[in-house]
C-alpha cells in the first residue's frame, strides 16, 4: 500500500509538499488508504475539488486551494479526507455491477465513508491532545445533502424524512465498519453494497413518508397546543395582575379618603 503522498501545484511548491505530507501521509496509514496526489488552485469559494472523470483525472488527483496555507492542520486534513472520500467512493462503484456510471456526491453513503475514516483518526487521537475535541465533530449536513439515490420513487420521501434515515443509517454502518480491518477502499465498497440495500429498502417502503410526515404532524400538533396553553396562561397572568392593580388603587384611594376625613 502507498502511503507516500504526491502534492502538485500550478507551479512547484516545495515548501508545501513537505508541509503537507507531515500532516497527511501518518493519517493515511491510520485510515489504511492509499494517497492521491494534490495539486493546489487559486479558488475563490470553494477549498477542495475531486473530479470523478477518469478521463479528465486519471491519476485521481485532488486540487485543493492555495487558501490551505492559512488553514490549522486538522483543517486541511479533514478537507483532504472528505476530497479523499468522493475518490474512494468513485473507485468503489465501479465494482457493483451496474452502478458504474453513478458518482456519489454527498449522499448517505458518502457521509458514512467520511465519518468512518474520521473515527478511525479518533481512536488514535491523531492530531487531537484534548478529549474534548474529535474529528468525526467536523461532519456536517453539507456532507449528507443529497437524496438516497434520486429517483421517481423516492421524490415522495420528503428531505426532513429520508435525511432522519440516512442519517441514522450512516452513522450506524459507520461506527461498525470503521474498527474493521477493511482497507478505506474496502470500506467503501461494504458501503457501496448496504447503501444500495438502504436504497431497496426505502422503494419497498413507500409508507415510509407517510409514516414520517404524521409523526411531524402530531409534534407539530403537540408544539401548537402547548403554545395556546401558555399564551392562555400569560393572558390570565395579565388579566388578574390588572385585576390587583384596580383593587390596589381603590384601597389607596378609600384610604386617602378616610384619611381626609379624619383630619
Amino acid at each position: 500500500m502507498n502511503h507516500q503522498l504526491q502534492v502538485f501545484k500550478v507551479q512547484p511548491a516545495p515548501e508545501l509538499a513537505g508541509w503537507i505530507d507531515n500532516i497527511v501521509s501518518p493519517a493515511l496509514k491510520i485510515i489504511c488508504a492509499d494517497s492521491y496526489p494534490i495539486e493546489f488552485r487559486p479558488t475563490g469559494a470553494w477549498g477542495g475539488w475531486a473530479a470523478g472523470s477518469r478521463d479528465r483525472n486519471p491519476d485521481g488527483r485532488i486540487s485543493l486551494s492555495n487558501k490551505v496555507r492559512f488553514y490549522c492542520p486538522s483543517s486541511i486534513l479533514h478537507l483532504y479526507i472528505h476530497e479523499l472520500s468522493h475518490n474512494i467512493l468513485d473507485d468503489a462503484e465501479q465494482e457493483i455491477e451496474g452502478r458504474e456510471s453513478l458518482l456519489h456526491h454527498h449522499d448517505a453513503a458518502f457521509f458514512c465513508l467520511n465519518s468512518s475514516l474520521l473515527l478511525r483518526l479518533d481512536s488514535e487521537k491523531y492530531l487531537f491532545d484534548t478529549s474534548g475535541f474529535s474529528h468525526i465533530n467536523s461532519m456536517s449536513f453539507y456532507d449528507l445533502q443529497d437524496s438516497p439515490y434520486s429517483s421517481d420513487e423516492l421524490k415522495s420521501i420528503e428531505p426532513e424524512n429520508w435525511r432522519i434515515v440516512a442519517t441514522s443509517w450512516a452513522f450506524k454502518t459507520a461506527h461498525e465498519l470503521a474498527p474493521s480491518e477493511l482497507t478505506a477502499h474496502q470500506l467503501g465498497v461494504e458501503i457501496c453494497r448496504r447503501y444500495w440495500d438502504l436504497v431497496d429498502s426505502l422503494l419497498a417502503a413507500p409508507e415510509l413518508g407517510i409514516q414520517e410526515k404524521e409523526a411531524a404532524a402530531t409534534v407539530e400538533k403537540n408544539r401548537r397546543l402547548a403554545a395556546k396553553k401558555e399564551n392562555e396562561r400569560v393572558a390570565q397572568l395579565e388579566s388578574d395582575l390588572n385585576l390587583f392593580k384596580c383593587l390596589f388603587l381603590i384601597l389607596c384611594l378609600s384610604f386617602l379618603t378616610a384619611v381626609y376625613l379624619l383630619f
